[in-house]
This record gives C-alpha cells, sequence and structure tokens, in this order.
C-alpha cells in the first residue's frame, strides 16, 4: 500500500473555493502554495498510473496559465467546458482581509467527481482495479453519490426538534407505536371511567351509582391522614358499609352535591353516629361541619397512594360536574367495580373530631382510630392485630327510654325534582331543580344498597351487612319541611340491601357459640317507662307518630274480606317502598276498617280480621318450611343470591309485606301463626346469634337445646355416629361426613345446628332475609322501629315473646279458660234444659258441656257432609291441620274475634240464646228466618258468639244411627257449629 502527494511550487494553484452559480466549483488564485488532494491506491508502483497522472498534471499546468490572464471580450482563448462555466472570484491585496466565505446553501460536491476534462480523453489502466469498487474512486470514472451529506443536515436544520420528555409541553405529542392491522378490531382498553357508572333509567333519565364513602374523621392528635386506596379500594368499600358508613344511591346527573351530603349526614344519623355540635352563626343552612374529599398526588413512590384533602365545592355542583373532574375526583381510584354496576365513589369526611356511634346504652368514639389502624396505607393486606375497643361511657338519663323507642334522626328520603329532559349542562341541570331540592320538593324514599361481592382483586371481607341493589319500585313521599303542592317528580331509588332508614348492621355469625366468651346479656326495663300487654299497641301507635310530620290516615274499606285485605295488603306494599310505616301505625282516631256489607260492618274486629287473613294468604310454603317443634321459618327461594338483583322484585316485595304484617300481629298482641320465636329474637337483637342463648331455647324447644349440648361437649376426635338423626334432619348429610374435624369445624357445626332450623336463612346479608326484616322493623320516618318497642317491654324480649305466644290456641282446653259461657235466667234456661235432656236421655247434660265438647274434639265428624260444603269455606284456613287438637278452637277464636289467637286478658263470650233475645238478629222476624237454618251469629268487635237453642233442641230432638252421619247428638252438634264456624271466618254473618 502506498500515498502519493504531488506538489508544484508554482505562483499560481487551483483551490477549491466557494461554490459557482453553475457546477457548485470555483477557482481561486494563491501565490503562496499549492496543495492537490491525497489520493491512496493500492498499487505504490504501477508505470501506467504514473502515466496517467504525468498527463494529468500537464492538463492543469496548462490550464491553470490560461485562466491567470483575465479574458477579453472575443479572445478565442480556450473556454472551459460547458460544465464548468465560472465566474472568477477577485483575489482582494495581500494588504486586505480576505470575505468570509458565504455559507454554505446547496449541495456538497466532492472532487473526486469532477467531469472529464475538455479533449483529453481517460485512459484508466486496467490495473486500477485492485479491489471491488475501486473504479469508482478515480477521478471523473464516475460520479459519487455524495450530496446526501449537506442534505442530511440541512434536512436536520429545518426540522422542529421534539422537546426534552421531561419538559415536553402539553400539548405535545409523542410518537404512537405500532399498532395491529387497521382490519382488525380494537381491543379493550380495561380502563374504568365514570360513564361505566352511569346508566339510563325507565324515565329516559341519565342517572350516576354513586357510592358515598364517609371516612371518620382524623384525630387532630395522631398522624391520621385519608387517602384513596387503589390496592385495597374494595377492601376499604366492605368495611365501610360494615358499619354503616357507605350508603349507595342511585341519583340523577343533574342532583346537586350538596343535596347528596346532606342526605349522606342524615343516613349516619339514622344508623347511630353523631358529630359534636357546631357553633353556626346566623340564621343558615349550609353544610360546612362535612366536605367532600379530593385527590392531591400520588404520595411516596414506596405508598404509591392517593392523598385526599377537603374542599369546598361550589352550591351549584352536580353529580355530572364531579364526574367530569378527573383531575380532582374521577379517574380509576374513584370507580368502584361491581357485577350489577360500577359505581362512583364519592368521598367525604367530617371535619369535626369525634365521630360517635350509639348501641345500646354504650357510647363508642372508636371509628377513626379502628379505620385508620386497618388501612395505614395501599397495600396487599389489611391492618391486623387491631385490639377491639371497649366502646365508651354507659349514658343513662330520663331522655334514653324515648330515644330507645322513637330512635335517632329526622326524615330518610331525598327529595326530586320533576324530570322532563336532561340539561346539557351540569350546573344548568341542577339550577332548574331548584335552589335546594331538599325542601322545595316532596321527599323519595331510598332503598339502600346491598353489599357488591368483589369480582377479582380482593377478598370481600364484611362484618356487616350492607350492599347493593337494583332500582326497586319502592318509593313514596313523605312531608316536606313545608307544606307544597303536590309536583310530579322522578323516583330515586338507593341501593342496598337494607332500607335507608338505619337498619342496624347485623353482627358477623360468630364460629362458636354458648360459650363463656360469648355472653348474652339482655335488655331489660324495670321503671315507670316499661311497656306492658296493657299499654304496648297504643305506645307503638303514639311513638310511630310522634314528632313525625303528617301522614294519610288507614282507611280500609271494601266488598267484602277478600277485598279489604288486598286494599290493605297494597297499603302496606307502599309503606315499604316509602320505608315509612307511619300509616299503618296510625292512631286510634285515623284507623277506620269497613266492609261494604248489607250489615255494614266496621271496627277492630273487622280490622283484627283483615289483618290476619292477609297474614294467612300469604303463610304458605313458598315463604316458610317447617322447622322444630312445629314451628315454620323462612324458606329461600334463591340461596344463592348475593343481591338485589339476584331475587325478582315481586318476591322481596312480598317477603317485605310477609315481615310488616306479622310485626303487626304482634303489636296487636296476637302472635303470628306458628312462626319461630326464635327468629323475631334474633332479629329484634340486630342478629346477635348470641341471644338465641341457651335459656332461651330450651324455653321453645328444649330437646333441641340438649342435643346441641351433647354435641358441645363431645370432643372433635370423637365418632359423631351417635347424632345421626340430627345430621340427616339439620344438615342433610351423614355424620360420617364430618368424621374427621378440628376444634372450628366442630363449633361450626353446632352453630349450623342452632341457625339452620330457627332462622332458615343463616346469613344475615341475604336479600330475602334482608327483606323480611326490612318489613318486621315497621321503621318509620321519625326513627321509630319496633324492635326499639319491644325491648321497651317490661321483661325485655323474651317476656314480650312468651306473652304473645300464649295467645295462641294449641288445644281446646286453652281456649275453654278463655270463655264466658252466659246462661240465661233460671226460669228461662230450666226448661231448655229439660228438653235437652229429655231428647238426649243424659241427666246431667247442659249447654255449655256441649259447647265444651266440641271444642275437645278433633278431626271431621261428618265426613260427607263435610266435603257437601266445603266450597262455602274461605281459603284463608288451611283444613290440612283439621286433625290437630287446637284447630276447633282456633276456628271458634277466629270466627269470633277475627284471629284464632287470643291475648292474656281477652275473653269471648259464648251463649244460647232464642230468636226474641236483641244481641241474635236486628229484628224478631229475621231472627227467627236465621235460626230456622240454624246460623250462628258472630260478634267479632264485642268478641262473641250467640247460638240459637232452638236449633239445638232440634238436632237433640232427632234419631241418630250409628252407622250414618251424624251418629249422634254431639256428632250433629260438632258437625254444624264446625261448619258455622268455617263459613263465618271471612264474612259475617249476622250484624
Amino acid at each position: 500500500m502506498g500515498a502519493y502527494t504531488f506538489h508544484k511550487q508554482k505562483p499560481d494553484v487551483l483551490e477549491l473555493g466557494s461554490p459557482s452559480k453553475t457546477t457548485g466549483a470555483s477557482w481561486v488564485h494563491r501565490s503562496d502554495f499549492c496543495c492537490f488532494p491525497l489520493f491512496l491506491f493500492t498499487m505504490e508502483n504501477d508505470p501506467g498510473f504514473q502515466a496517467f497522472m504525468q498527463a494529468q498534471w500537464r492538463f492543469f499546468q496548462e490550464q491553470s496559465t490560461t485562466n491567470s490572464v483575465a479574458p477579453t471580450v472575443g479572445s478565442a482563448g480556450p473556454a472551459p467546458p460547458p460544465a464548468l462555466v465560472q465566474t472568477p472570484a477577485v483575489v482582494p491585496a495581500p494588504s486586505q482581509t480576505a470575505s468570509r466565505p458565504a455559507p454554505i446553501e446547496g449541495n456538497y460536491t466532492s472532487a473526486r467527481s469532477l467531469p472529464t476534462p475538455f479533449n483529453q480523453p481517460l485512459v484508466a489502466p486496467s490495473s486500477y482495479a485492485p479491489f471491488m469498487g475501486a473504479t469508482t474512486l478515480a477521478p471523473s470514472s464516475a460520479t459519487l453519490n455524495t450530496t446526501h451529506v449537506n442534505q442530511a443536515r440541512l434536512a436536520n436544520a429545518r426540522a422542529n426538534r421534539l422537546p426534552r420528555r421531561g419538559g415536553r409541553p402539553s400539548g405535545a405529542m409523542g410518537r404512537q407505536p405500532p399498532t395491529i392491522a387497521s382490519g382488525l378490531p380494537d381491543a379493550p382498553s380495561g380502563r374504568l371511567t365514570a360513564a361505566s357508572c352511569a346508566y339510563l333509567d325507565d324515565n329516559g333519565v341519565h342517572v350516576f351509582r354513586v357510592t358515598v364513602e364517609f371516612y371518620p374523621p382524623v384525630d387532630p392528635e395522631s398522624d391520621q391522614a385519608p387517602v384513596a386506596f387503589s390496592f385495597l379500594k374494595t377492601d376499604c368499600a366492605n368495611y365501610l358499609k360494615s358499619v354503616d358508613l357507605c350508603p349507595t344511591y342511585d341519583l340523577p346527573q343533574t342532583f346537586l352535591i350538596v343535596d347528596l351530603i346532606k342526605q349522606a349526614i342524615r343516613d349516619i344519623e339514622h344508623n347511630g353516629y353523631s358529630m359534636p355540635a357546631v357553633r353556626r352563626f346566623g340564621d343558615t343552612t349550609d353544610v360546612s361541619h362535612v366536605q367532600v374529599l379530593r385527590l392531591v398526588n400520588k404520595g411516596k413512590s414506596h405508598k404509591n397512594q392517593i392523598k385526599l384533602v377537603p374542599v369546598t365545592l361550589p352550591s351549584g355542583l352536580t353529580i355530572l360536574g364531579l364526574a367530569k373532574d378527573k383531575s380532582r375526583f374521577g379517574g380509576e381510584v374513584s370507580i368502584l367495580e361491581h357485577n350489577e354496576g360500577n359505581r362512583l365513589i364519592v368521598r367525604m369526611m367530617p371535619l369535626s373530631y369525634p365521630l360517635l356511634r350509639q348501641e345500646g346504652h354504650i357510647v363508642h368514639s372508636c371509628s377513626s382510630t379502628r379505620f385508620y389502624a386497618l388501612f395505614k396505607q395501599d397495600g396487599a393486606h389489611v391492618g391486623t392485630g387491631i385490639e377491639e375497643c371497649s366502646g365508651g361511657e354507659e349514658e343513662e338519663n330520663d331522655a334514653h327510654a324515648v330515644e330507645l323507642l322513637l330512635g335517632v334522626g329526622s326524615s330518610t328520603s331525598i327529595a326530586m325534582p320533576a324530570s322532563s329532559s336532561v340539561a346539557g349542562s351540569s350546573v344548568a341541570g341542577s339550577a332548574a331543580a331548584g335552589p335546594s331540592a331538599l325542601s322545595s320538593v316532596g321527599l323519595t324514599h331510598l332503598r339502600r344498597f346491598t353489599p357488591p361481592v368483589p369480582r377479582a382483586r380482593t377478598a370481600a371481607r364484611p362484618r356487616h351487612f350492607s350492599p347493593a341493589s337494583p332500582p326497586l319500585a319502592r318509593t313514596v313521599t313523605a312531608s316536606p319541611a313545608t307544606p307544597t303542592s303536590p309536583t310530579p317528580r322522578s323516583r330515586l331509588v338507593l341501593r342496598d340491601i337494607t332500607s335507608l332508614r338505619a337498619l342496624v348492621p347485623p353482627p358477623p355469625l360468630s364460629i362458636s357459640i354458648w360459650s363463656e366468651n360469648s355472653p348474652f346479656v339482655q335488655e331489660r326495663t324495670t321503671d315507670s317507662t316499661a311497656l306492658t300487654m296493657v299499654n304496648f299497641t297504643r305506645s307503638v301507635y303514639i311513638g310511630a307518630s310522634a314528632n313525625s310530620a303528617a301522614h294519610p290516615p288507614l282507611h280500609v274499606h271494601g266488598a267484602n274480606l277478600q277485598a279489604a285485605s288486598d286494599t290493605l295488603g297494597r297499603i302496606v306494599d307502599d309503606c315499604g317502598r316509602r320505608g315509612d310505616y307511619s300509616q299503618v301505625l296510625s292512631p286510634s282516631g285515623d284507623r277506620h276498617f269497613s266492609l261494604d256489607t248489607p250489615e255494614n260492618a266496621f271496627g277492630h274486629g273487622v280490622e283484627r280480621e283483615a289483618w290476619w287473613a292477609l297474614f294467612k294468604s300469604m303463610n304458605n310454603s313458598s315463604l316458610v318450611v317447617e322447622g322444630l317443634d312445629g314451628f315454620s321459618t323462612l324458606r329461600p327461594l334463591f340461596p344463592s343470591a348475593v343481591s338485589d338483583r339476584d331475587v325478582p322484585v315481586a318476591r322481596l316485595e312480598l317477603l317485605r309485606r310477609f315481615g310488616a304484617v306479622s310485626a303487626m300481629l304482634l303489636v296487636a298482641g296476637l302472635y303470628p301463626g306458628r312462626l319461630e320465636p326464635g327468629l323475631f329474637q334474633y332479629i329484634i337483637h340486630q342478629c346477635n346469634i348470641n341471644s338465641l342463648h341457651p335459656s332461651f331455647i330450651s324455653e321453645w324447644h328444649p330437646s333441641h337445646r340438649l342435643d346441641i349440648l351433647n354435641w358441645l361437649e363431645l370432643q372433635p376426635d370423637a365418632d359423631p355416629s351417635e347424632f345421626q338423626a340430627l345430621f340427616i334432619n339439620q344438615l342433610n348429610c351423614e355424620a360420617s361426613a364430618y368424621a374427621v374435624r378440628d376444634f372450628e369445624t366442630h363449633q361450626s357445626v353446632a352453630r349450623a345446628f342452632l341457625c339452620n332450623p330457627i332462622l332458615g336463612i343463616t346469613n344475615p346479608q341475604h336479600p330475602e332475609a334482608t327483606a323480611f326484616r326490612q318489613g318486621f322493623e315497621l321503621g318509620c320516618n321519625n326513627g321509630f322501629t319496633l324492635p326499639s318497642a319491644i325491648k321497651r317491654f317490661e321483661g325485655g324480649s323474651e317476656t314480650f315473646l312468651s306473652s304473645t305466644a300464649t295467645s295462641f290456641i294449641s288445644d281446646g282446653e286453652t281456649l275453654i279458660a278463655s270463655l264466658d259461657f252466659l246462661t240465661p235466667s233460671a226460669h228461662i234456661l230450666s226448661p231448655w234444659t229439660s228438653l235437652l235432656r229429655d231428647h238426649t236421655g243424659e241427666v246431667d247434660l247442659t249447654f255449655e258441656q256441649v259447647f265444651h265438647n266440641f271444642l275437645k274434639g278433633r278431626g271431621i265428624p261428618c265426613p260427607t257432609q263435610f266435603e257437601l260444603s266445603r266450597g262455602s269455606f274461605t281459603r284463608l284456613v288451611d283444613l290440612t291441620h283439621i286433625d290437630s287438637p287446637g284447630f276447633r278452637g282456633q276456628v271458634v277464636a277466629w270466627a269470633a274475634t277475627g284471629t284464632p289467637f287470643l291475648a292474656s286478658d281477652d275473653r269471648i263470650t259464648v251463649a244460647p240464646v232464642s230468636t226474641l233475645d236483641t244481641r241474635y238478629g236486628n229484628s224478631v222476624q229475621n231472627a227467627s228466618l236465621y235460626a230456622s237454618q240454624g246460623i250462628v251469629c258472630f260478634r267479632t268487635c264485642s268478641r262473641a258468639m250467640y247460638y240459637p237453642v232452638t236449633y239445638v233442641l232440634d238436632l237433640a230432638s232427632n234419631n241418630y244411627d250409628h252407622d250414618s252421619e251424624p251418629s249422634s247428638f254431639q256428632n250433629a252438634f260438632d258437625d254444624w257449629m264446625l261448619r258455622q264456624c268455617l263459613v263465618a271466618i271471612g264474612r259475617h254473618s249476622i250484624a
């Protein structure tokens, strides 16, 4: 390899200078030195190449000499090649400074790409190809592609440079990554948006599913701080639901956030919470002590949790406006996933510490401590090892009894403006609703949401039942603060497996039962405020209407008993939709029941009969299942349901009605059929399993209590085969299935033995159990609930249930003890008695004895005649129990009083009368007609029955064959009296 450099000491040299307008090159004169480019070759001593270079040198020397003299017009000197027409540059004087070359604006041309010299053929030796492509390096042998040198630089200089990523302006867009083929469908992004929380209801109104998370206030002396959780979002929501701090609503997009705050405050107050009083200056209704929490930032990188701070919102902000503000209230952290539809989370927090909650005589102030200890940071685990708080201090005062009876809180409804169309602007839509929808139109009940079941994030661990459910048509209107004329309104529904009113959430079912660690202390009232069976009904009516707005009176009218009970059922359903049973608990002056019969029956007897007819129309196998010792409990038709959406609306309304009607019978001092007393005890004490303690169970099911105690005494490793019958009856499996078990399994089996036959639906969060509990509580707008009144009963709930259950007629002797058998004076009775004894041949027989014998009998006396009359019997009576010992006593009480029960102080008057007696028939002519047909006169209001003595004497005078029907006088009397009672039930024989 070698390199050749040629130097020529001539005063005039050729140098590559600034480009010309024609070829991009220029000729510049220099006098100090001459310089040629360096050429690298692969052959060091090539003769052919040396000859070529010498020829080139001579050509450049001649060309340089020619250009040293300025050309003149008309000179015949040799001109440069056409491609090299040049404009000679002016050479400055040696004393002058050379001007700065013009900037390069064109393409760069290398000297190696010069064209072939004029009249000089190029002879390139064959040896000038030592390697592939070497011939292209010879001068003018080929044109090299060097245009990219300046093009790339100029293109780069003219381009708009992207700023640094750290300082990129908000409008700059990065390069889009490669995507899949355009013909394929777009893959789902998987991101949660506020749009997924909205839907269009039946009225065409855009509605948002909203979940309010009411954070406990922070302790000013601690390091507590509210955080919006991402990983623990579902856990946090479930915990707040378990402690009744997470109500759920379905709200139109124009609903004001201010009104939502007010409603949330009322909800938690109904659940027993209270906050320190806030001093207010002037006449104002603004809410300042509870504020919405907004997102701040993601906090420290190692925690990756979003901080929250309170913020004051404009009064006109709506749900839609809040959902659009992604930076402060939106984003995926504010969307709660649920299989019934995602929910928009609105976080609130009171600014006054502490948040108190009253449970019985205990006031708890540990809400903040427990919440912020459980949820310290957004991680993979919820805080553990938290000690249970002992609660607070016991408070006893004169007002406590009133609070227990009436509850706390105020209205439980949200008003909705008339909805015609959805406004385009959220603020404008709210303004159209008025300054405060809560005070401008009627209030509409909201139904609480059942706790959502998390999809695939974290396991749900609700301590209590809570939430989520579809919008049900259970809405009614309570009176607003200021009387207004009725206005159209759209119905607003609150989801959640409970009533908006303060259904106290049930505690969890503990694993162990009847242990020393789970004692139950029944609340007993021994002072003068205690209620008794004498004043219980009246006290309930007064408590339900005290301090409450006016409600419609209870007026029930029907063409017959069936029509009246149907009307009463619709009223109960409307109360359930409102969540306010004040109407059915109206005081005596506002209660009126009547039947449009020729006799125009009305009064308390018609009311009792209507309630019991309504109860019997529902007390069937679709609602109850047989339990222990002849009692029945709830039957779940949808055992796998987790929310209201899994159960038909009609089923939930039926269960809610069933619970309300059962409660109304208890209010009247009557026990509802053979429903399990343990079910009522469990509901009265907020679903506390410890309320079913051994003493209570022994009163109603002594043998079952003994079975459970024997199981608890059995060791976990012992053979369970001796409990084979118990396993089959209660768990529907063989005892061998539990042959291998640990201690917790052993305790769980005992709990199943207790709960399955008594509760029926053992999960208190089950939608069907919740619906029945909602109706049974008979909640009113003023905070009253039936369990609060029962707890005020003298001796507690156990005494109350025992007192009402004694009204059940189990046999004839039970009714006989409550009968007042009236007989006329001796001069009238003696001839009747003499005729009765003469006809029957029994010298000691009396009318009273004949009636008692009827009550002590059982079964159908004359099957043939009974079947002929079966079509005239009401369907309210279940004839399958006709062989039971108490059936005849029940139908007598039912026909005489309106219900097949007798309270402890109730008496039934029974008397044989003549047709001249004014108590039998409204005239002598009608009385004679009634007596000839053997019609018994039942007067339900006065709890009395009168039967014609002439018809009885006619029966006694007949001759009977033992092989025919009837076979005897007593048999004929039993058949006649039984059919008269069954025909009279649901009707009124005589006014």
